[in-house]
């Protein structure tokens, strides 16, 4: 696939967690983490956009509102000179938290370089090449670095939301830094600068685009993207996949059972019966009751039950998740941020994400 330099897309329609004062085109943030500054989350509605010669908008990469960037490191440099770092709550209260796509993409590396290698200070890392809204390989790609854990490998492909990983503290021991996410965008990724490599052959060795050790090269390199996490997702990667993609995974496919009126992906449901993830409307049974199908057998006792009666069960709240026009029971949705069940359309969160709210 030809790589794209730059793109934008317009999202009129959803409005999510974006950040007001934070993912700086200027500033330097930090690993050792010693000052935090103001930035909270607030709604907006801004264009996603990957810009070679400006500054670039990608999606918020937490789930929970309150991340802050937190600034002080001198290791913010070279190829990392836009990059943030991030914590939530106090101490080590934001280790474990999870870690979700900015941008959909390809894995180009997902692990670590062991200690005393080059690059070993990223500890457990993940770096994904952007597509565009075409499925096209483009020269950007970001970084997740210190993570404690790693939900990926190497070729699989993420949507906007995905889970990367759970934040953490890794370096070169598993306690190197205290737990925060390590996040950076690069740009030119097919271009050489200060290395025998391409960008993108450094990065799938988990090396830094130029291969150049931070803190050792103060100006900005050409791999160095300014950056904002502010920007309203677009779900055209996802519009184009079958519900049948998450078969076998319950809360992928309740995460892409969205709310009425805002078809943003796929409306799929999981019926548990056959394991089956599938568009909302193609079977007339009741989601993980295939027996109790549109026919006068069908048992309506569950019809005066409230979707609160199976908060904490997302495969019973599913089964009550009824396909559209026959609705037998009531039509529930299992948001995965509360462990609540609720009426599908009560929440304003897509179901399972909970970072990508509307007004």
């Amino acid at each position: 696939m030809t790589p794209n330099s730059g793109w934008v897309t317009t999202t009129s329609l959803l409005a999510c967690l974006a950040i007001s004062a934070c993912g700086s085109s200027t500033s330097d943030s930090a690993d050792t983490l010693t000052t935090t500054d103001s930035a909270r989350v607030t709604l907006n509605s801004v264009d996603f956009v990957l810009d070679p010669d400006g500054t670039s908008h990608i999606a918020f990469p937490f789930a929970e509102a309150d991340w802050r960037v937190v600034t002080g490191s001198v290791c913010h440099d070279g190829d990392e000179k836009h990059a943030d770092d991030w914590n939530w709550g106090t101490g080590d209260d934001d280790e474990g938290k999870l870690a979700m796509a900015a941008a959909p993409g390809y894995v180009i590396f997902a692990g670590r370089n062991a200690a005393g290698e080059s690059f070993d200070s990223y500890g457990n890392q993940v770096v994904v090449q952007v597509v565009d809204e075409n499925g096209d390989l483009m020269e950007f790609a970001y970084r997740y670095a210190h993570l404690k854990s790693i939900a990926v490998e190497v070729d699989d492909y993420v949507h906007f939301g995905s889970e990367i990983g759970t934040v953490g503290g890794t370096g070169e021991n598993d306690g190197s830094f205290s737990p925060h996410l390590h996040s950076v965008l690069y740009k030119n990724i097919y271009e050489t600068s200060g290395s025998i490599r391409s960008g993108i052959a450094n990065l799938k060795l988990g090396y830094s685009p130029s291969a150049s050790i931070p803190c050792n090269n103060a100006k900005a390199t050409i791999f160095a993207a300014s950056f904002f996490n502010d920007a309203s997702p677009y779900f055209n990667d996802e519009e184009n996949l079958p519900c049948s993609t998450w078969n076998g995974d319950v809360q992928a496919c309740d995460a892409h059972s969205i709310v009425f009126g805002n078809q943003f992906t796929q409306d799929c449901a999981y019926y548990f019966c056959s394991g089956m993830c599938l568009p909302r409307g193609t079977s007339n049974c009741r989601a993980g009751c295939e027996e109790d199908c549109n026919n006068s057998d069908a048992d309506d006792s569950d019809e005066s039950l409230s979707c609160h009666t199976w908060n904490r069960d997302v495969q019973a709240c599913d089964a009550h998740s009824i396909v559209f026009g026959d609705q037998e029971t009531r039509d529930c949705a299992f948001y995965l941020d509360t462990d609540k069940c609720r009426p599908r359309g009560t929440s304003n969160c897509l179901a399972g994400i909970a970072g990508f709210c509307y007004p």
